[in-house]
């Protein structure tokens, strides 16, 4: 994975069970939007619209990656600053 200042992998998902479409991408951060409309998997669809509410707040971004036979990717990304460290002299 190419690496991009401030960005951290935090999540992947390796098999192809685990792939999203590009369509279920694009909504993926929607409230209550679930890719999995069996019912197999656990949860509310509101997980990564949390994050992403967090994200928008902090000034950063979510990057999804999809790819049959090689699983999901979830890359967050934020913005570097630099909070000094304090003068404790």
């Amino acid at each position: 994975m190419p690496t991009t200042p401030g960005c951290l992998l935090i999540a992947k998902k390796p098999g192809s069970r685990h792939c999203m479409s590009a369509s279920d991408l694009l909504r993926v951060t929607e409230r209550f939007f679930r890719a999995d409309k069996s019912g197999n998997v656990l949860g509310t669809g509101l997980g990564m619209s949390i994050v992403k509410e967090i994200l928008d707040l902090l000034g950063g971004g979510l990057l999804l990656h999809s790819e049959p036979g090689v699983g999901t990717r979830v890359t967050v990304c934020l913005p570097l600053v630099d909070a000094g460290v304090p003068d404790l002299a």
